[in-house]
């Protein structure tokens, strides 16, 4: 009888803990807009984001979602990572429209190099990269910046799709979090913000029922749609902006179905 007891209850625990391994808890922070010619407030406002996620004992990981910095410049980079190396979470970038561009800037693989040289969760000298933060969710952060010059559009190229279908293909069991500057549904109508060629991803979008959510900011809103895929597409606050927001993004699978996930999308801004 002791020993069946013993059964039901190593049961009980392995499955629990099955259940939770696919449980993820992470922040993302949009559109910082780091800056040294407003030093005092850029400074004190992200050491205050930091500080903050630093006391969230059960965070997974950190997104900076794009336009981390307000210029395209080494130094400013460089400030901006010094202060959120100070991170005891893992942390990942987004390329934004601010963040590099070869004209009057940093170029996306001086900024990358710069990156890579903070951060020891990016392992991969690439704008577009994958992370695994548990067992059967995988990230994918893609690169949605035009290269070359300031371009408030974003363009997801040929090769930044089949990064995606590639991965997404690879992967039919595990589920994927996209993570991205430019949103593919847009929580306004703004003609000057939108991607180029949308239609091509909302097409990959389709061929695939493994993705969770699409994250973003670019738009500096808060807002959640979700497609006709079920799929949740977040834009997050801009955090430059007056309360400093940044969201915390709970998902929690139900009763260890691959298949059947709860999404909860706490803000959190500076008192």
């Amino acid at each position: 009888m002791f020993k069946k007891i013993l059964i039901i209850l190593f049961l009980f625990f392995s499955l629990t803990y099955i259940a939770n391994a696919k449980d993820l808890k992470f922040a993302q922070i949009a559109d910082v807009h780091f800056s040294l010619s407003q030093e005092l407030n850029s400074k004190q406002s992200l050491k205050w984001a930091v500080d903050e996620l630093n006391k969230i004992e059960d965070l997974d990981f950190v997104v900076f979602l794009g336009d981390n910095i307000d210029k395209s410049n080494k130094e400013i980079l460089k400030s901006f990572l010094n202060i959120v190396s100070g991170l005891n979470k893992p942390y990942y970038i987004v390329l934004g429209n601010r963040d590099a561009h070869k004209i009057s800037g940093i170029t996306k693989d001086e900024y990358t190099e710069i990156v890579l040289n903070d951060n020891k969760n990016q392992k991969i000298y690439s704008s577009n990269y994958m992370f695994i933060p548990k067992k059967g969710i995988k990230c994918l952060v893609l690169d949605g910046a035009v290269p070359y010059m300031p371009n408030k559009h974003g363009f997801y190229t040929k090769e930044t799709l089949n990064f995606v279908k590639k991965n997404l293909k690879k992967y039919k069991k595990d589920k994927f979090i996209i993570f991205q500057h430019f949103p593919v549904y847009e929580p306004f109508d703004d003609k000057e913000l939108e991607i180029y060629q949308k239609e091509a991803y909302i097409e990959l979008l389709d061929n695939f029922n493994n993705i969770l959510m699409i994250s973003s900011g670019h738009y500096h809103v808060s807002k959640s749609i979700y497609d006709n895929k079920n799929i949740l597409h977040l834009s997050t606050e801009a955090f430059f902006k007056e309360g400093h927001h940044f969201d915390i993004v709970e998902i929690k699978s139900k009763n260890n179905k691959t298949k059947d996930f709860d999404i909860k999308i706490k803000n959190i801004k500076l008192q």
